[in-house]
């Protein structure tokens, strides 16, 4: 998908959550990875990309969802989900 610059991630964002949450994980995280390219700084596509990548239960993915959940904390420090979803990876 090509992505412009101006363009705003929150229908990638969306569509990416709806994948997620009719299972569809794999194509969810690559709409939320192409939201995140248009808006590195988002704090809540950071936290739902780290969420998701921790439901695919892979090792090399925990790290990533950690730094993702780690920024995503650092940009919005009143995230209760952010700080749920850190839980999540120390669990593992």
């Amino acid at each position: 998908m090509e992505l412009s610059k101006e363009s705003s991630p929150i229908p990638l964002f969306r569509l990416g959550w709806a994948y997620i949450r009719n299972n569809n994980i794999i194509k969810g995280i690559e709409c939320l990875e192409d939201a995140l390219k248009i808006d590195p700084n988002h704090a809540e596509i950071l936290n739902k990309l780290g969420e998701s990548l921790i439901q695919v239960e892979k090792e090399a993915n925990f790290e990533r969802a950690k730094q993702l959940i780690q920024r995503s904390i650092k940009l919005d420090p009143t995230s209760s989900e952010a700080y749920t979803n850190l839980g999540r990876i120390y669990r593992k």
